[in-house]
């Protein structure tokens, strides 16, 4: 590649939380990913259009035996994306 394009910002939400956003092409190892993912004190939540038929979740309540970010994947069904119960959590 001979164009290096990469940007990044940060914000601030009306609530007080920080945003922080940033964007490149030429990150190593990455097919054409564009991942959005939210953290703040009670866990993370990140979805990847590589993998679109899965969430990584980490819940900051998880007891510390079963601490750590877990795969989350949609079943297959009829149901609409709002419903919770279309996707299955694995360690």
């Amino acid at each position: 590649m001979t164009v290096d394009d990469a940007t990044a910002f940060t914000g601030r939400l009306e609530g007080g939380a920080l945003v922080v956003v940033e964007a490149t092409r030429f990150a190593t190892g990455r097919k054409n990913a564009m991942r959005t993912e939210v953290n703040g004190s009670r866990g993370s939540l990140a979805f990847d259009f590589e993998s679109t038929n899965e969430l990584v979740l980490y819940d900051a309540a998880d007891p510390e035996t079963k601490a750590g970010f877990r795969q989350i994947l949609e079943a297959e069904s009829e149901r609409s994306a709002a419903d919770a119960s279309r996707w299955t959590s694995i360690r």
